[in-house]
């Protein structure tokens, strides 16, 4: 009965874990002499590294003890039974995994020195991409999504991970017209290939179309992908930036902000609201700075988010200098109806320099129209990663007492640093953030 029992599990796994159906169109590739590591990127260490890929080199192995070392050259069968094992070269760490999931973070590891996992221990990489139901070229672009970049999958809505129903590849090349990936158990009978796919056909086979969500796109953070690889040669970044998502209510601003920068000057940036046909709206301004950084708050006064009426919108950041026009910023959200979102009331919030507190008593009463599905309170830096003082709920109600969550946002186990306190609520209409502002401890 045990063994009976066992190979039941055994075959669920397998099952929850096997890709989901790939487009016939989609150019397949199951042969290594086929592609040459040059053809994905212009650094000579890179496409060696590359090369080794693809004729299966890729320090994986089929025990747990790693002596028995497997070759996995494109066109190979893996196991999608059989666990594989790979040791992190950063720190040693054992990774133990089944099929796409072990492929991936072995390829990954074999190229920046480091398994992914759940991208929760990342030591010289980062996670550039969480959520939503599809991928683009203008998606990837702004995030700066380079060669070798870890994805992986999940069929959960809000894109957590998910350990067995979700698929892990990596990104080789994409651009307007489509993408190309590695992975392994392309085909849900453990073979190891690469596609060259349409965005459609993407999205169809590996996003939406299969009812998965992004979990999360990881890649070395740019310094340590430069060191190992050298620079990018578009010089064209931005940080600090802050950008809708999501759902705004009608009426509701909007504070922009960014830094470009440029190796050489910059001759336009143009900061905008267009309408999801990709035209205009009147809230977009260009700008001519011929210098080598521009401060996107200069432009902030002329967006004027207040004026959208209701209805779907992309937010672009779009810079040029004498080599290259980048899409630095595109990201699609929604202005819903007045009166449609969540509103709050009796709200409390830190607001400039509060020093070194031990506390701060959080309050404020949300309501809704509607059964308020999640409702997020917490610091986050101002990078826009949350800390450790963030609580997420699903009041299911219509009205939620923020007072009820203060006891889990401690503003005395805060470092001394610049923060943003946001209250976040969700109900039928959409997503609203009620408060976003800025403070300061010590």
């Amino acid at each position: 009965m045990k063994k009976i029992l066992s190979i039941i599990i055994a075959l669920l796994v397998v099952l929850s874990i096997m890709p989901f159906a790939q487009s016939q169109a989609a150019t397949l590739i199951t042969n290594a002499s086929s592609v040459r590591g040059s053809d994905y990127t212009q650094s000579a260490a890179l496409a060696a590294k590359l090369d080794q890929v693809f004729s299966g080199d890729i320090d994986i192995y089929k025990d747990s003890a790693m002596t028995q070392e497997v070759m996995m050259p494109l066109g190979y069968s893996m196991s999608v039974s059989a666990a594989y094992y790979a040791k992190s070269k950063i720190n040693g760490s054992r990774y133990e995994g089944w099929q796409c999931y072990i492929y991936a973070n072995a390829v990954y590891n074999k190229l920046f020195n480091e398994c992914v996992g759940r991208a929760t221990s990342l030591t010289n990489s980062q996670i550039l991409l969480t959520g939503g139901s599809t991928l683009s070229y203008e998606r990837l672009k702004n995030a700066g999504v380079r060669t070798g970049a870890y994805v992986r999958t999940t069929a959960n809505p809000d894109g957590s991970f998910n350990s067995t129903n979700a698929h892990s590849f990596l990104i080789l090349a994409y651009d307007a017209n489509g993408i190309t990936v590695i992975e392994g158990n392309g085909n849900g009978k453990g073979l190891v290939d690469m596609r060259v796919l349409t965005w459609a056909e993407f999205n169809r086979s590996y996003m939406s179309g299969s009812g998965r969500y992004l979990c999360h796109i990881v890649q070395p953070k740019q310094s340590y992908y430069d060191s190992l690889y050298g620079a990018a040669s578009d010089s064209l970044t931005i940080t600090g930036a802050t950008y809708p998502t999501g759902t705004l209510n009608a009426g509701q601003s909007f504070g922009l902000r960014g830094t470009i920068k440029s190796s050489s000057k910059i001759t336009s940036v143009t900061v905008g609201v267009y309408k999801s046909d990709g035209t205009a709206t009147a809230q977009v301004k260009t700008v001519s700075p011929n210098t080598t950084t521009f401060d996107v708050k200069s432009v902030d006064a002329y967006i004027k988010f207040g004026q959208l009426p209701a209805g779907n919108y992309i937010y672009k950041v779009i810079a040029k200098n004498a080599s290259s026009t980048k899409y630095l910023i595109w990201t699609e959200f929604t202005v819903a109806a007045p009166n449609s979102l969540p509103k709050i009331t009796g709200a409390t919030y830190p607001l400039g320099k509060i020093g070194m507190v031990k506390s701060f008593s959080l309050r404020g009463v949300i309501t809704s129209s509607t059964k308020l599905t999640s409702v997020t309170v917490g610091v986050f830096k101002t990078d826009g990663t949350a800390t450790a003082q963030v609580r997420t709920v699903s009041p299911n109600t219509t009205s939620f007492d923020i007072r009820s969550v203060d006891a889990y946002i401690k503003f005395g186990q805060l470092k001394a640093g610049d923060y943003i306190y946001k209250v976040i609520a969700t109900n039928a209409s959409g997503r609203k953030i009620l408060i976003w502002t800025e403070f300061t401890i010590g």
